[in-house]
């Protein structure tokens, strides 16, 4: 029997999730729709039906739960018709659009979607829980934004004069109610959509904002220009910033809840800001986000751009962060060792503060004093005290870390080394019974004990304070609702050196990676044991280049091979690691 006319009682026996008899029991009830029944019964759940109905059909199935479609998608396919033959548009590619359905045997339903589209429709599955849940959030989340620009009286956010603007005049724009809540809204769908970054960028007849999502900026939304003082300002009074200063950079900082109604909950010092009564997501409870706001000078104005940091998200287990395993074991060897040096390096935007942060958690505990000097406190966790770099005060690392001596610390965390005097005495902490635990910016893990010797470290005392060094890279994860395997060609098997029946994997793009093949992120990371080997080449002030020379010879795994295997295990594509880490293979 073909499987377009095999009904749905008939592919779930096929799929082997349920017996005949069950089968019989559920059309014996005889009270709506069969699938239902089932559901009901116990026998399969919603979940299984759609992904049955994917296999049988050869369609993606999708999990809309960790989807973002982008508003101009949404807009393809009006919330009437959507509702009505309860899809929802995921992605778009060229003239052809991918729906979510939950029933992909309704013909009628293509029929329809065609002719109001105008598009190839094309079709993936999806729970029908997951459909009207997914209508609910993405069209009123699009909606946010637009609908607010229709209906709210913008007359008040009046357009000012950049050589006249008062600081007066800012404050009444920034606390007006339609005001707080478009900044309120755009955080919000930012949080909604995973993103990292906010972008506000003016131009000469817009105000754009942009989203970081993955690693990757996406539009998100386009703003009236007149808009772009008060949006600014709304945001310099959250981050306790200067209204009236727009020659000069600025940096700040708040603390925002965005749970069940959107950002609710966001705070300046004390004070407690009110939201609107806004819901365009469902969520089981908050989720607290620190954002970090930097303010920059440009030809139509400041840009703003906001750092959203998910408390939550760095708290990770070690195995949450990284596929590579044997790294993994070798770091939580080395945290286990009463006293010396660990280092976490990389460049910027590699993880290196998660994966601090999760090995911090890991050493947690009541019998230890562990004590950190950060710029800034990136979150803040029970049992540890947290110290905050303040220059202006003349608190810096160096005199902090001298202070924190005198405080008998068992593990000494500081958040990046960045001269002389705080790496002598981080050193000096190390060698003197303490553990200490630091990041620091170079390309590999070699390349780090150059850089402290280029501080002015002495070799013999680098090599005896460190015992170990680890480096790291992000790549994008393969998105799990559209990965599929393929056959690489011999000459990239036999360049790595894995076996010609090796497989690679990769996303074929689907609604909940928005047609890209990926969602996420996770970090590949080499670790140098400081062994006799490496203390021997630190003692001889070994460059980076012989000193990963040589550990290759040792068989030391190295970004690359960690890379690889991710690889191989599907987690990663292959042209993602190559890509990471082709800058420490022609470096070489």
């Amino acid at each position: 029997m073909a499987a377009k006319s095999m009904r749905i009682g008939e592919i779930l026996i096929s799929e082997g999730l349920i017996t005949p008899d069950q089968l019989n029991e559920a059309l014996r009830e005889g009270e709506g729709r069969v699938g239902k029944t089932l559901i009901r019964l116990g026998y399969v759940t919603d979940e299984d039906i759609a992904r049955a109905l994917a296999n049988q059909f050869n369609l993606s199935f999708i999990n809309l739960s960790n989807t973002v479609i982008p508003s101009t998608i949404l807009s393809l396919i009006p919330e009437t018709i959507a509702r009505k033959n309860m899809v929802i548009p995921v992605s778009r590619d060229d003239d052809s659009l991918t729906v979510a359905v939950a029933d992909p045997l309704n013909v009628l339903t293509v029929d329809e979607l065609t002719r109001a589209t105008n598009m190839r429709i094309r079709l993936a599955v999806a729970t029908e829980n997951d459909i009207m849940e997914g209508i609910d959030r993405h069209y009123l989340a699009a909606k946010g934004i637009e609908e607010f620009l229709k209906t709210e009286d913008l007359r008040k956010v009046e357009l000012l004069d950049s050589e006249t603007e008062m600081p007066d005049k800012l404050q009444r724009i920034a606390d007006d109610d339609s005001v707080v809540r478009l900044v309120n809204m755009i955080i919000s769908q930012a949080v909604e959509s995973r993103a990292s970054d906010i972008h506000i960028e003016p131009a000469s007849d817009v105000l754009r904002v942009r989203f970081r999502v993955d690693g990757i900026l996406h539009d998100a939304a386009n703003l009236p220009v007149k808009l772009h003082p008060a949006v600014t300002s709304r945001i310099k009074i959250l981050g306790n910033m200067d209204i009236a200063e727009k020659r000069h950079p600025q940096d700040g900082r708040f603390v925002t809840k965005v749970g069940a109604r959107g950002a609710d909950d966001v705070r300046v010092s004390s004070a407690k800001v009110q939201s609107p009564n806004w819901e365009p997501m469902r969520r089981a409870e908050d989720k607290e986000v620190d954002v970090r706001v930097s303010t920059l000078p440009t030809t139509f104005g400041e840009k703003v751009e906001l750092r959203l940091l998910d408390k939550g998200s760095l708290l990770a287990d070690l195995d949450e962060l990284s596929p590579c395993v044997d790294s993994l074991e070798l770091m939580e060897a080395l945290i286990k060792r009463p006293y010396g040096m660990l280092l976490i390096t990389g460049p910027t935007g590699s993880g290196k503060t998660t994966t601090i942060y999760s090995l911090l958690g890991q050493m947690n505990a009541v019998e230890k004093n562990i004590v950190t000097v950060e710029d800034p406190i990136e979150y803040q966790m029970k049992r540890i005290n947290q110290v905050q770099v303040n220059p202006k005060a003349g608190l810096t690392f160096a005199d902090a870390l001298r202070h924190i001596l005198r405080q008998d610390p068992d593990v000494i965390m500081i958040g990046e080394i960045r001269d002389r005097e705080t790496a002598e005495i981080a050193i000096h902490a190390a060698l003197t019974g303490h553990f200490v635990l630091s990041s620091l910016h170079t390309t590999d893990a070699s390349g780090a004990i150059g850089r402290l010797i280029d501080m002015g470290i002495e070799p013999f005392l680098a090599s005896s304070a460190i015992i170990g060094i680890g480096s790291q890279r992000l790549v994008k994860k393969i998105c799990p609702d559209c990965k599929e395997s393929y056959k690489p060609d011999e000459a990239i098997l036999k360049e790595f050196g894995l076996p010609l029946t090796t497989l690679f994997y990769k996303g074929k793009g689907c609604g909940a990676c928005k047609g890209e093949g990926y969602r996420g992120r996770i970090a590949i990371i080499e670790v140098l044991r400081m062994g006799e080997a490496l203390r021997k080449l630190t003692l001889e002030k070994a460059d980076s280049v012989t000193i990963r020379s040589r550990m290759t010879e040792m068989d030391f795994p190295s970004l690359r091979d960690e890379g690889i295997k991710a690889v191989v295990s599907g987690i990663t594509t292959i042209e993602e690691v190559i890509q990471a880490t082709q800058e420490l293979e022609e470096w070489e």
